[in-house]
């Protein structure tokens, strides 16, 4: 039987949307990526801490570092706070007394770094630095539409490249989100 023309193109209109779908469906989760990769928890005597796993930075226009940025993140539910520890490999150490943290809406976050150690050898310093922030407005951090600026001072700056932004945007906002479900 021969199918006229309205129900032919009504046959392939609908083919096309089932692959589309199945082609979605294929895809999503590669999208989001499997989480469970990127964080840890435990349990102590106060509650969950959850330990998101280091992840790298790229180094800024205009950073002097020798390295990309290494770091992870700490959670602690119970007191509502994020640690970010990072190692900044550069050719001087890192003497500055607060991180400046640029957002994409021109807002500027600091906090007060704490010196973990400073390690010198052939290349230069490992400076491995941490600092505390609310947790609210760690996940402020991941929700602009580029990527912010991490400045560690005397040109260490640091960022996640565009083309990456929306992948460590969508992972670290789904690990957040499944925090805040555990709370």
């Amino acid at each position: 039987m021969a199918l006229r023309p309205f129900s032919l193109i009504f046959y392939m209109t609908k083919t096309r949307l089932l692959i589309l779908l199945l082609v979605q469906a294929l895809c999503f989760p590669a999208l989001s990526g499997n989480i469970s990769k990127r964080y840890k928890t435990y349990l102590s005597e106060l509650g969950t801490l959850y330990f998101i796993m280091p992840q790298k930075m790229a180094k800024a226009k205009g950073c002097t570092a020798q390295k990309d940025l290494l770091f992870d993140v700490t959670c602690q539910l119970w007191t509502d706070s994020v640690t970010v520890a990072a190692t900044v490999k550069s050719s001087l150490p890192v003497t500055d007394s607060i991180v400046k943290i640029s957002l994409p809406d021109n807002n500027i976050l600091t906090y007060p770094l704490e010196f973990i150690y400073r390690d010198l050898d052939k290349k230069g310093y490992d400076n491995r630095i941490k600092f505390r922030m609310p947790r609210q407005q760690f996940r402020q951090m991941f929700n602009g539409s580029a990527p912010f600026l991490l400045d560690f001072g005397k040109g260490n700056l640091f960022s996640f490249r565009q083309s990456q932004w929306a992948k460590e945007q969508d992972q670290m906002n789904s690990i957040l989100e499944m925090m805040e479900l555990n709370k």
